[in-house]
């Protein structure tokens, strides 16, 4: 059982205790059905626990003193051959010897996964509403942030790693030997240099390719994740001019041509929708507006609206929608409530 070091997810310290613990119960001393079974029981209760289980038995056959000293062919720690508990006690005559050894082979293991997991760099960056941001990366990246967005980038010695709120634009510096992933709402991005929006709306996620290739697939879980190479049945190609739109668990809609123009204007302080849900135009209406508009129905959320404004002009806007569409607003303290007219 191996795992990809871009896919590892971080799995919480005390279960990872755990998990070398059993690792060595296995390997050093007399295991009976008993422990066999609390074991098994152990590993099945929690995908975390296969995680950290895997992630130690593939640490432990990496130690060069460990397979010297225990002497096992198979490298297979879950099969529980006695072979290498009774090698053990022909080596250690005392129970205290092999705890000892035992110790300190967890105690490297523990450090060799805290120090795999170690980011280079970690950094957030986060703008305001209206605010719009050029931000270059550690590794030569250059991302520009949407209003009212979020991104935590972290740089590992094998992938770039970022979790996305909002919106934002990226020209990824490329790096054969470093994945760059970008995790929003349940889709993630793969890529390893080229340039392409990731939009968060209400209830979907787009992707829009300006050059290169980018993979989109639900964000992998965490049995998925230990399994070298496997596919994900809902992941799709993208190469330069293709967009695609996800849901927010990460199912993936039909590949269609964008019009790079009115989908990346807000680069350049406008908004540009063709026949977009009114939800999705609202929501990016509110990255630059304090106070907030709602949408009071489910059939006016859904109502296609062909519109263009400047980001400082969102009144006008809105003026020019309840105009043109039949619908009426009402304004409160809490916000703009958009509703149709009786």
């Amino acid at each position: 059982m191996t795992i990809k070091s871009e896919y590892r997810k971080a799995v919480p310290e005390d279960i990872r205790e755990e998990a070398r613990s059993w690792l060595t119960l296995f390997h050093c001393e007399e295991t009976n059905e008993g422990d066999q079974r609390l074991f098994s029981e152990w590993l099945n209760s929690s995908e975390m626990h296969a995680i950290a289980f895997a992630e130690a038995e593939r640490l432990w056959n990496e130690l060069p003193f460990a397979s010297e000293v225990l002497k096992d062919p198979t490298g297979n720690v879950v099969s529980l051959k006695r072979s290498n508990a009774n090698a053990v006690s022909s080596f250690f005559n005392r129970r205290g010897a092999m705890a000892a050894i035992a110790a300190s082979i967890l105690v490297v293991i523990g450090i060799t996964l805290i120090s795999q997991r170690s980011a280079v760099s970690t950094k957030v960056y986060q703008t305001a509403i209206a605010e719009i941001k050029d931000v270059m990366l550690a590794d030569g990246t250059k991302v520009t942030l949407n209003a009212d967005s979020r991104l935590e980038v972290s740089i590992f010695d094998k992938s770039r790693e970022v979790k996305l709120r909002g919106g934002a634009f990226f020209d990824v510096a490329r790096d054969e030997g470093r994945l760059f992933r970008v995790a929003v709402a349940g889709t993630e991005v793969r890529v390893l240099g080229t340039a392409f929006e990731v939009w968060e709306g209400p209830r979907t996620v787009r992707v829009s390719v300006t050059r290169g290739k980018v993979q989109v697939t639900e964000e992998p879980n965490e049995m998925a994740s230990i399994r070298e190479g496997e596919v994900n049945p809902s992941s799709v190609m993208l190469t330069a001019g293709n967009q695609v739109v996800t849901s927010l668990n990460g199912q993936a809609g039909k590949i269609q041509s964008f019009d790079s123009e009115s989908t990346l204007a807000w680069r350049k302080g406008h908004l540009i929708y063709i026949d977009a849900p009114l939800e999705d135009i609202v929501a990016d209406v509110n990255r630059y507006r304090k106070k907030k508009i709602y949408i009071t129905d489910a059939a006016l959320a859904a109502m296609r609206i062909t519109t263009a404004f400047k980001v400082d002009q969102t009144d006008k806007m809105l003026a020019g929608v309840m105009a043109s569409h039949a619908l009426m607003i009402e304004e409160k303290k809490s916000g703009i409530y958009i509703q149709p007219k009786n």
